[in-house]
């Protein structure tokens, strides 16, 4: 539950830079792709928790195995959501991978942190 708690904290954290970034800076406004690609993130990263932290529980290898393989596929599969969006969009290409490195590095710091809090705690 605290995890919860810290997560949506974190996100309501996000939107508001997200909504000053469009606000102050319109001649970088990503528009509905800023929005749309913090909801992907946020999917993503909360099935990639929740299937990682069900591992936790069990043998010490069952964990390292699910983190490796979410993270494997994680990576895949915002690797294919980078591609379409560049060939579809190009004009706002450059924007769009500023909006994902940075928001991939925030999502995956908080993740990181989050669960090396947890895992200090077990031991």
């Amino acid at each position: 539950m605290k995890h919860l708690l810290r997560y949506f904290i974190f996100l309501v954290v996000l939107s508001v830079a997200l909504f000053s970034w469009n606000k102050f800076f319109p001649r970088y406004d990503a528009g509905w792709m800023s929005w749309a690609l913090l909801i992907f993130l946020t999917l993503v990263y909360v099935f990639a928790h929740l299937y990682i932290s069900a591992g936790e529980k069990g043998k010490p290898g069952v964990f390292v195995r699910r983190f490796m393989g979410a993270t494997t596929l994680r990576l895949m599969l915002f690797l294919i959501a980078i591609l379409i969006f560049t060939f579809t969009r190009r004009d706002k290409a450059v924007l769009f991978l500023f909006h994902f490195l940075v928001l991939y590095i925030l999502f995956t710091v908080f993740e990181v942190i989050t669960f090396y809090k947890q895992l200090r705690k077990k031991n």
